[in-house]
């Protein structure tokens, strides 16, 4: 695999990427990142944006930096832009404009950032407080620590459909900025530009492809966030005329419920109603979803949000 990796980068275009670095210290330790994607010739929505980032505001420590990025603040190196280019035309559907978090590094440490939450639109934060998932690189101090960490993927499309021995979801990632200082950084640019030269396909995952393929060509650049902080509701339907697997089951069973990811079209309606329900009621609002559509193909996520809504 790294032989691939350097003769990728050998054969790659013009364009060579350099690592991700801080215009001298890091000066912000702490941020809470919603990332948005705009479509070309549409101004963003103030208004959402700015109820999202009050959302996230009120579960990060106090004095954290929360901002708003999109793809306008990742693409401003022509290396960056091109590459970028180069992997969109290997990604299908929404895949075009998940493949921009790959170059979240560049854009948090012009920012000054040493680590970063960065979390979409379509969660529900069920604790008052993101410092036990904030606070998970603090168990890896050493140089090799992991520089990103994911949730697995609770579908088991990833390892069934595209034979990888394990896949993340890229609706939460925890970014250790520190941890791309020199060789990691270096390691991590390189990685891009041998996935956006070679011949490997992103289709409509983007990201999370691109998040599988590192963990294969870099064992330990990316730790694992438990399924708590990245309850997936919506990967389940990938699993629909697949069948399910033990990983699933034990993720509904055994996990708790820091995070619920509404990550699927039919039931984005419902984050907002679920943000702003006391305990009780967000419980009694799932287990009436749960009873209407038990024989349908909505029943095993359902179950998930009835689950999670419903724990103490």
């Amino acid at each position: 695999m790294m032989l691939l990796l350097h003769t990728a980068i050998a054969m790659g275009g013009a364009a060579v990427l350099r690592p991700p670095a801080f215009r001298g210290p890091c000066t912000v330790p702490v941020a809470g990142v919603l990332f948005r994607y705009t479509p070309p010739r549409q101004l963003p929505d103030q208004d959402a944006i700015t109820r999202e980032i009050e959302y996230l505001r009120q579960h990060m420590p106090d004095g954290a930096l929360v901002v708003s990025i999109d793809q306008r603040n990742l693409t401003d190196d022509r290396a960056l832009a091109s590459l970028l280019l180069q992997m969109q035309r290997k990604s299908t559907y929404s895949g075009k404009r998940y493949v921009y978090k790959v170059l979240l590094p560049w854009a948090l440490t012009r920012m000054g950032i040493c680590r970063a939450l960065v979390v979409d639109a379509d969660l529900v934060i069920r604790v008052e407080s993101l410092l036990g998932l904030l606070a998970l690189p603090d168990s890896h101090l050493d140089a090799a620590r992991p520089v990103l960490w994911l949730a697995i993927e609770q579908s088991s499309a990833g390892v069934r459909r595209y034979r990888f021995n394990v896949s993340f979801n890229g609706g939460i990632q925890l970014w250790d900025l520190e941890a791309m200082r020199g060789d990691r950084g270096r390691q991590y640019a390189e990685a891009i530009q041998a996935a956006a030269n070679g011949t490997w396909r992103f289709g409509t995952t983007g990201d999370q492809a691109f998040y599988t393929t590192l963990n294969a060509m870099r064992p330990g650049f990316i730790g694992t966030v438990p399924y708590a902080w990245n309850w997936q509701v919506g990967s389940t339907d990938q699993d629909y005329g697949i069948g399910l697997i033990t990983r699933e089951v034990d993720a509904l069973c055994l996990s708790k419920c820091n995070i619920l990811h509404l990550n699927w079209s039919p039931f984005k309606s419902l984050v907002k109603e679920f943000r702003h329900m006391e305990a009780a009621a967000a419980c009694e609002r799932a287990g009436a979803l749960f009873a209407n559509f038990t024989r349908s193909r909505y029943s095993w996520p359902i179950r998930k949000v009835s689950e999670c809504m419903c724990r103490a």
